[in-house]
């Protein structure tokens, strides 16, 4: 948890919006006020269990929440009753919206915050932010979901069916 909430700003990279996310697009949740109100409290509760207790801790909770709703509104635009991550296009979409436009939406909010919080704006505390929010949803989600939705179970499985090299080349596959 400390990890996640770094007291000096926040994390570095953050698998916890990643992982609401993969719920989300695993189709285990459905209700996206049920995931962002548990985003807002978990991340608002983490914030103050390692000893943040001003009252920025609910902008930087709104901040990622924010990021989960705008990433659930890509999905049901681009992707619709499809299958994410079925084909290049809905990749490409998602990386772009989710790793890059949501992210510096979110990092201009951050930035802000602190700033005001802090009394001085940096351009570094911008790339903290942009960075962290892009990276968690790039590197976080994709696995995540597989694992979410049963593909990477089910992958393992068909790992006896095949010949070693194979199996390593799909195990890899999935993790990538």
């Amino acid at each position: 948890m400390k990890y996640t909430v770094f007291s000096d700003g926040h994390a570095t990279i953050w698998p916890a919006d990643a992982l609401m996310l993969a719920a989300i697009f695993s189709k285990n949740i459905k209700n996206i006020r049920e995931i962002t109100t548990i985003t807002f409290l978990s991340n608002a509760f983490s914030q103050y269990a390692c000893g943040s207790h001003s009252i920025y801790i609910f902008f930087y909770a709104f901040i990622s929440s924010l990021q989960v709703f705008l990433s659930n509104k890509a999905y049901i635009r681009y992707v619709g009753n499809g299958t994410l991550f079925s084909d290049y296009k809905s990749i490409v979409k998602f990386n772009l919206n989710s790793g890059i436009v949501f992210p510096f939406i979110c990092a201009v909010l951050g930035t802000t915050f602190n700033a005001i919080d802090t009394g001085t704006p940096s351009l570094n505390d911008f790339a903290g932010w942009f960075f962290a929010l892009s990276l968690g949803n790039i590197t976080f989600t994709r696995p995540l979901t597989y694992i979410l939705d049963g593909t990477f179970i089910g992958s393992l499985k068909n790992l006896t069916k095949i010949k070693p090299l194979h199996a390593l080349a799909a195990l890899f596959s999935q993790m990538v």
